[in-house]
């Protein structure tokens, strides 16, 4: 009996499984309705497959635009350290670097998980606000909360294109289930029409 393609077979098994058997088929006297039968739920499959495709690649992308973005403001909290320093050397007592690192360390966010990271960033954004809208440093306010929305954009696009992903693979997979129905049932057709040795030959070796 010829071997059936199984649910844990991959994508690219399918197609060329379908692939060579509409080979086979056309190659056969009486069989060329069995190939073209397939053909639709193998062109689904096919077309599932490259969304698939396309959604991991704009997962990925948006991963990489996630990177891309926390360090952007990673630059940014430097920034803000340098300039802080910079005012309390010429504001002796005030301390405002403290009031915004009180750790003292910028790895706070520069080497926290990006989660980690917005949120202190977030924090080093409001401690700035306090200090006036007419202080020495409160330009840095609104580069540093643009880049803070460009990590949280990212984020959310993330977050938006792994759901794109799962979508693509659950329809990937009624794809490969649609291409298995069909082939079981042209082997059980080409028995009836063919006979059985004859219909054997339409269907590859797995």
């Amino acid at each position: 009996m010829a071997e059936m393609l199984a649910d844990d077979d991959s994508t690219a098994r399918h197609l060329n499984t379908v692939r060579r058997h509409q080979r086979r088929c056309k190659k056969t006297k009486g069989a060329a309705e069995f190939g073209t039968g397939i053909e639709s739920a193998r062109s689904t499959l096919d077309k599932a497959a490259e969304a698939t495709r396309a959604a991991a690649e704009a997962e990925e992308d948006a991963r990489d635009d996630i990177e891309l973005a926390d360090g952007n403001l990673d630059d940014e909290v430097v920034t803000v350290n340098a300039r802080a320093e910079e005012y309390d050397r010429d504001h002796p007592g005030e301390r405002v670097r403290e009031s915004l690192f009180p750790t003292g360390r910028t790895t706070d966010v520069t080497e926290a998980p990006v989660a980690v990271g917005v949120t202190e960033a977030t924090r080093i954004a409001e401690a700035l606000k306090k200090l006036g809208p007419k202080h020495a440093l409160a330009a840095l306010v609104k580069p540093l909360e643009v880049k803070i929305a460009g990590v949280e954009t990212a984020i959310t696009a993330e977050g938006a294109s792994l759901k794109k992903v799962k979508l693509a693979e659950a329809d990937e997979e009624l794809a490969q289930a649609a291409v298995r129905r069909v082939y079981e049932h042209n082997y059980l057709d080409s028995r009836k029409k063919l006979g059985r040795r004859v219909a054997e030959r339409l269907f590859p070796r797995l």
